[in-house]
């Protein structure tokens, strides 16, 4: 299996996903398999849209702050965060986020990333499809002035 990357670090888990005083109930080794965790739930929106090669090579400060929202979300969802309550707020961020990556899967949105794809450039799909084409033959009126061309119908 080739490496994964891991779309935050802990300290950005601290100050792009909650307080960091929401997170002081978890352990070093806690924060870190939830950012794994939300890291391959990010990664199965990009498989799915098609346009990425994973793993990623880099990925720039909008997908950590995705992954540091996931990461927090779960954490305090497993230590009894209570959505309904005080804690709307985390929840709301969450529901954005995947609503985000639902873009970022749709193409209407273009994260600051670079995948491992051949012709790799930063925020640029590599994945999408490769077209090649020949010389025109003469059945489109692209280019010439015309308005219609022979097989060109209404």
């Amino acid at each position: 299996m080739p490496p994964v990357l891991n779309y935050c670090t802990i300290d950005q888990l601290q100050t792009l996903g909650v307080n960091a005083a929401a997170l002081t109930k978890f352990t070093a080794p806690q924060k870190t398999v939830g950012i794994e965790a939300a890291s391959r739930k990010i990664d199965s929106y990009l498989r799915a849209g098609g346009r990425y090669v994973l793993p990623l090579i880099q990925a720039g400060t909008d997908l950590a702050r995705c992954c540091a929202i996931i990461t927090s979300y779960d954490l305090l969802s497993n230590k009894g965060l209570n959505p309904e309550g005080t804690d709307e707020n985390v929840r709301l961020r969450y529901k954005d986020e995947l609503l985000w990556l639902a873009d970022v899967r749709d193409g209407a949105v273009i994260p600051d990333i670079t995948d491992s794809g051949t012709g790799a450039a930063e925020g640029v799909p590599s994945g999408g499809p490769r077209v090649v084409s020949a010389t025109s033959r003469g059945y489109s009126v692209r280019g010439t002035g015309n308005s219609r061309g022979a097989f060109q119908g209404d």
